[in-house]
């Protein structure tokens, strides 16, 4: 089966985003890896492949950020200076307007099917399937006060 994403954000999902502070979002990379069932009968010998492409993340507040590969998890053990990630995103505003005080997010993890055969001839392209993963985000303005 090809797996469903696996959401991770940093700060962490079960907490709260930030306004104006990036979010790192990933996917687990150990599953950011091909896919292949093979079936066989009468000699013939078939084997469907899928290939991870791409993370299309629906932010919850009509943004939507895709990220080509599964993301950089972020490493709570080294300093940020030392970390850089392709896949983040930066909320501008609060939830707390929203339904619940949160955005209902989704990441969408699109594969790219092909088949080949043994003992026949065939094989080709299948196209893409998608596999989606709800969560929801709860993001926090912070404001400081001057004296």
């Amino acid at each position: 089966p090809i797996p469903l994403p696996e959401v991770h954000l940093d700060p962490p999902e079960n907490g709260e985003q930030v306004v104006n502070l990036a979010t790192w979002m990933w996917v687990d990379p150990a599953a950011w890896q091909p896919v292949a069932a093979t079936a066989s009968a009468g000699g013939v010998t078939v084997t469907a492949s899928a290939q991870p492409q791409s993370v299309r993340w629906d932010m919850g507040n009509g943004d939507v950020v895709t990220c080509t590969g599964p993301g950089t998890p972020y490493d709570s053990s080294r300093p940020a200076s030392e970390q850089q990630t392709e896949c983040s995103y930066t909320y501008r505003r609060s939830s707390a307007s929203a339904p619940g005080g949160v955005f209902k997010a989704t990441a969408t993890a699109t594969w790219r099917v092909t088949w080949t055969a043994q003992g026949a001839a065939g094989g080709g392209d299948l196209g893409t399937v998608s596999r989606t993963t709800n969560f929801v985000v709860r993001v926090a303005e912070i404001e400081a006060v001057n004296r």
